[in-house]
């Protein structure tokens, strides 16, 4: 079951995530998880970070792509936080990151899959088919980092 939740403006993505599970326990929400991903840009000194979803509504892609490639430092970090709480009332959190590079728009069109070339692939995320880009998601070391977590304990 998926519910919006209030989103606090932060740099810090983990704590993005923790008020978000705090927001679902306040709605008596109980074993959730939820998640957010933001996307780092070194020659934009880390923006925008949490914050593409507004990139992306005011520049687009190609604004975004053309940042990143004037700065002359298009790599980049996409990096997903997972936080879970557990039946007990545990709160259990895992991140995934994948390295790459921002090009200039290649394949689907979906947030910013298009710009982003995963460090050691040719294609972009835009580019890749779901299994593809499975293999190289921040989201799915997230969630794989989380299931180890839950399975040690």
């Amino acid at each position: 079951e998926h519910h919006e939740l209030p989103e606090i403006q932060s740099l810090d993505v983990r704590a993005i995530v923790e008020a978000k599970l705090d927001a679902a326990i306040a709605k008596g929400l109980r074993s959730v998880f939820v998640e957010d991903t933001s996307l780092s840009i070194r020659g934009l000194k880390g923006l925008p970070g949490p914050f593409i979803r507004w990139f992306l509504e005011t520049n687009g892609t190609i604004g975004i792509a053309q940042m990143a490639l004037n700065s002359g430092e298009p790599e980049a970090e996409a990096k997903s936080v997972v936080g879970a709480v557990l039946p007990n009332g545990e709160r259990v959190f895992a991140e995934g990151v994948t390295h790459g590079k921002i090009v200039s728009p290649r394949g689907r069109e979906f947030g910013w899959n298009s710009i982003f070339e995963p460090l050691g692939s040719p294609k972009t995320f835009g580019e890749m088919s779901d299994d593809e880009r499975a293999l190289n998601s921040m989201r799915t070391i997230a969630f794989r980092n989380l299931q180890a977590s839950l399975e040690t304990r």
